[in-house]
């Protein structure tokens, strides 16, 4: 009985130390368009070059009617992306 209330209580507890981090709000939907280049990857196959990962990331920014980011950032946003993938490009190339 003791344990069902200490439980309640700790349900009942506002997280300590544990506050969300408000940040700005971002131009482009990053999350997203990782979610994109996963389902590129999925269902096309990893693109031949890094640089044709980024136009397609370009080209899914146009469909969906919003801002395009500069090359410079989409390269900085892929990169890791493009680190794990892109030893695969080039194992279909060779």
């Amino acid at each position: 009985m003791r344990y069902l209330a200490f439980e309640q209580s700790l349900e009942d507890a506002a997280p300590i130390g544990r506050q969300e981090k408000r940040r700005a709000p971002t131009a482009y939907d990053w999350e997203e368009a990782q979610l994109e280049a996963f389902r590129l990857v999925y269902f096309d196959g990893v693109p031949p070059s890094f640089g044709a990962l980024i136009r397609h990331i370009q080209g899914w920014y146009i469909a969906k009617g919003g801002r395009v980011p500069d090359e410079s950032t989409l390269k900085r946003r892929l990169r890791k992306f493009w680190t794990i993938f892109g030893p695969e490009a080039q194992d279909k190339a060779a």
